[in-house]
């Protein structure tokens, strides 16, 4: 082919022709990169398409650093501006290597280590630099060619569709939005591979619309007859049908078995080796961690994470499984599993507290009925770190989660099989929690129960029969511990003696003692020694294990009972028996400081009932529980402070029961003040005893449960200060139970593996310490801003009050000083015109007089001429 060949011109005026077809792979005929490049080297600058020609050729036959080679040659010798085209082949190679290289790089990898491997992220940089290149050349150089500015247009279209948009909308869960991708690539080619249908059908199986999913494969297993891809996604639809409980039970039977012929048939035609179903877990964890390291979606990654787990899981590796499971179970979108394995990896190594939490969140997203029985199933456990208030609240919620079980069993749920509906021992662990609640509840379970265990089991047919019993069913119960002897009569001696006993009681309880004194001498027949043993037994017990509690409890009860019940026992000898029951029960005390049997407080209440009764207050609101331990405490302060000479160990038991008394009412009250006080009386007594280790163990007890303690409160009922002590003496309590624990001495007060259980507890309270301490900072901090607000507000109210009193008093002396002006200026005038006055009276009276005279003077003139002429007439 003509447009196959290309024409180089050399220094020397030689034309020589270039087959493209004679590259190949491995090179032939000397056609190497080599080769080629000393040609393009003597030959004279040739036109740009030659070079990119060139390079894609070696590019498409896999010779990638050929190609990359001659690429770099022809961007050192072209035009910048004929070099673009260069540019985005470079690019283009950047971006294939990045389809192949890892997303990120595992630094634990144990099988899969690309450890000097350049990640995605590098080569698409790279790719970026070379198109930003090219770019900057077309810019620049505004007489390029169109068909360079073409051809560089037409790769960055290239490296768009080099992302795969239908495969992305997909892995974002757009499920729409990839339909019409897959839609739109079956439109232009019904034949592409790999098929769009597959696609179609996935789309539709997650919009929910199954059977256009499986109408899409079952087109796509037609077209392609050779492909095993359809076959495995109808396989699996078809497995899917046959547990789901609303299909009629042939139609899910002939389901189920077409769906196990063509998952056979696409394992056989795919000649694809599954890792785990062959047992070869190195090539699991390889596939797992090369997944993690490669891919280019979350969810894919997170899947990759989760097979790595379950392999560590499978190998015994559970550090590295719970490593997996906690990154997987970190990301927004996870499975389900990934939850599960979580609670799994804290159940192994003892953190029920932090499965319980992880367990909880999946409940409250309707996880399903599996992760509620599990949930429920821990709940139900007796764990050593609670106390028996705590204990007694977990039941509840195990209660209410089992009830909630159960409905979604009788709803349909949990009915495949292997599933919940199926687990007998759920059924059992129902019946247990009920035993002493509601027997008719634990009736059923125990029934479901005798059901889902196929063979006759004669355990559990004597625990119905039990239950029958204790509802005063009696011949119900007859009949059934009769079954359960026939069915156990091959069984153990355990079962057998059992329900011999069982027998025994209920023939009591009908009225035949005959019928049961023969089944106890049949029961004593097959065991003669529980007679002669059963008074020895405590004092064995007891010489084996001297701090076992239970022998120590039940030995101080028979000295109690034989001083007490032992009419012709000498008097000394009766008080020796009830200090012996005193002295064994306060060493079980010693033991088990939480041990009701042995507190014995009775006796303290005739004397302690007058202080209660005028000391109301904790006492009488506590009721029972609050007056013994008001009565209690009574005791103990009377005691440390009624003979100030008496021995110290008086004065540390004195203390170590107040203690207790101040522990009990913390607990009760959740008083923290409370139970900081139990703690200086617990370091008391310590300096008291320095060597009794007891009492180290109860201080570090007090320290960690104070710590639970507040972090069980809301916000507002305790305050910032307080936590931290707690979480500082929580912290202590961890040292203290690491050192009970590795204690070397051969017998210890206490369990050592029970210091190692509250060791490990203490570990997830600490856990939670800066969540809790974040809780409650950010709650004062509120507090406080509204404080500060209203007094704030406070402030600028009573300036205001002071600005407006300021103005209102400044008004007044205003008015009062324009008065006073106004007043002066008046008088002054007052008095202006009163001088004015007096002027103007005495003008007047001058005046008056100076008329008078001259009316005198006149009128005596008058008279004068008058007279005269008189005279002269």
């Amino acid at each position: 082919m003509a447009h196959r060949i290309i024409e180089l011109e050399l220094n020397s005026n030689e034309t020589i022709q270039l087959n493209l077809d004679e590259i190949t792979n491995p090179p032939s005929n000397g056609m190497d990169g080599e080769a080629v490049m000393m040609l393009l080297q003597e030959a004279k600058p040739q036109a740009w398409w030659k070079w990119t020609a060139i390079a894609t050729e070696f590019a498409r036959k896999g010779l990638k650093q050929e190609a990359e080679e001659i690429a770099k040659e022809a961007v050192s010798v072209l035009q910048p501006a004929q070099a673009a085209s260069v540019h985005s082949l470079l690019a283009l190679l950047r971006l294939d290597s990045a389809r192949h290289a890892p997303k990120m790089l595992l630094s634990d990898a144990r099988k899969h280590c690309p450890c000097l491997a350049p990640t995605k992220s590098a080569f698409v940089d790279q790719a970026t630099e070379f198109v930003n290149a090219g770019q900057a050349a077309i810019v620049t150089d505004s007489e390029v060619p169109e068909s360079v500015n073409t051809l560089f247009y037409l790769t960055k279209v290239r490296m768009s569709l080099l992302s795969w948009a239908r495969h992305a909308f997909f892995a974002r869960k757009q499920y729409r939005e990839a339909l019409k991708g897959f839609q739109e690539c079956l439109t232009l080619n019904p034949k592409m591979l790999p098929d769009p249908r597959i696609g179609i059908g996935l789309c539709y199986w997650q919009l929910e619309h199954r059977e256009r999913a499986l109408a899409a494969w079952k087109r796509a297993e037609q077209v392609h007859p050779d492909s095993w891809y359809p076959g495995l996604l109808i396989g699996i639809y078809m497995m899917n049908i046959s547990k789901d409980p609303k299909v009629p039970g042939q139609q899910r039977q002939d389901a189920f078995l077409e769906g196990v012929n063509r998952l056979t048939q696409a394992w056989r035609e795919s000649n694809l080796n599954n890792a785990s179903a062959a047992t070869a877990m190195s090539d699991a964890l390889k596939a797992a961690e090369r997944t993690i390291q490669h891919a280019d979606t979350l969810s894919v990654a997170v899947n990759g994470r989760l097979r790595a787990a379950r392999v560590a899981h499978t190998e015994g590796h559970y550090d590295a499984a719970l490593v997996h499971y906690r990154t997987a179970a970190e990301e927004p979108s996870h499975p389900l599993l990934a939850d599960i394995g979580l609670a799994q990896m804290h159940v192994h190594i003892d953190e029920l507290s932090a499965a319980i939490h992880d367990l909880d969140k999946l409940v409250q997203r309707n996880a399903g009925i599996e992760a509620s029985a599990f949930l429920a199933s821990l709940r139900a456990f007796p764990r050593p770190a609670l106390s028996a208030a705590d204990a007694v609240t977990e039941q509840a919620k195990a209660k209410e989660i089992f009830d909630k079980v159960v409905r979604m069993i009788d709803n349909g749920a949990g009915s495949g099989t292997g599933g919940v509906a199926s687990d007998r021992d759920m059924y059992i662990e129902i019946a247990r929690l009920w035993q002493k609640d509601n027997a008719d509840k634990a009736t059923k379970a125990l029934i479901q129960a005798v059901k889902l265990a196929g063979t006759p089991d004669a355990r559990l047919i004597n625990n119905v029969a039990v239950m029958r019993h204790m509802e005063g069913d009696l011949v119900a119960a007859k009949s059934g511990y009769e079954e359960a002897a026939m069915v156990g009569g091959g069984d153990s001696d355990d079962v057998v003696t059992t329900v011999l006993y069982n027998l025994g009681r209920l023939h009591e309880d009908l009225g035949d003692t005959t019928m049961a004194g023969e089944v106890f001498d049949k029961l004593l027949a097959r065991h003669p020694e529980y007679v002669d043993d059963a008074r020895a037994f405590v004092y064995t017990t007891l010489n084996i294990e001297r701090a076992d509690v239970h022998a120590l409890c039940v030995a101080a009860w028979i000295n109690y009972h034989m001083a007490r019940e032992g009419r012709n026992m000498p008097e000394q000898d009766k008080k020796k028996r009830y200090k012996n029951a005193i002295d064994l029960y306060k060493q079980a005390l010693l033991n088990d400081p939480t041990c009701a049997v042995a507190a014995g407080i009775g006796h303290h209440d005739r004397r302690g009932r007058n202080w209660v009764g005028h000391h109301p207050g904790p006492a009488t609101r506590g009721g029972e529980a609050g007056r013994s331990i008001c009565v209690m405490r009574w005791e103990c302060l009377r005691g440390t402070k009624r003979r100030p000479g008496d021995l110290q160990w008086d004065k540390r038991l004195d203390t170590i029961h107040l203690t207790r008394t101040l522990y009990a009412k913390a607990n009760r009250d959740q008083s923290f003040a409370t139970m900081r006080q139990a703690l200086s009386y617990a370091q008391r007594a310590s300096h008291l005893a320095p060597t009794d280790k007891s009492i180290v163990y109860n201080i570090a007890m007090i320290e960690q449960k104070a710590a639970e303690m507040l972090f069980a409160l809301p916000p507002d009922k305790r305050t910032l200060v307080d936590l931290e002590s707690a979480v500082q003496h929580a912290g202590h309590s961890q040292k203290l139970f690491a050192s009970l624990h590795a204690d070397p001495s051969s017998t210890t007060p206490y369990n050592r593996d029970v210091a190692d259980q509250r060791r490990k507890y203490g570990d997830s309270i600490l856990r939670k310490a800066p969540e809790q301490l974040s809780i409650q900072q950010a709650y004062e901090a509120q507090i406080n801003a509204r404080r500060d607000a209203a007094k704030l507000k406070r402030q600028e109210e009573s300036e205001r009050v002071l600005e407006a009193e300021r103005i209102a008093r400044e008004a007044r002396e205003r008015e009062a000083e324009r008065l006073r002006v106004d007043r002066q200026k008046a008088r002054e005038e007052v008095e202006k015109w009163n001088v004015e006055l007096a002027i103007k009276a005495e003008s007047s009276d001058e005046e008056r007089e100076r008329k008078a005279s001259e009316a005198g003077s006149w009128r005596g003139r008058r008279e004068e001429e008058e007279e005269k002429d008189q005279e002269g007439g």
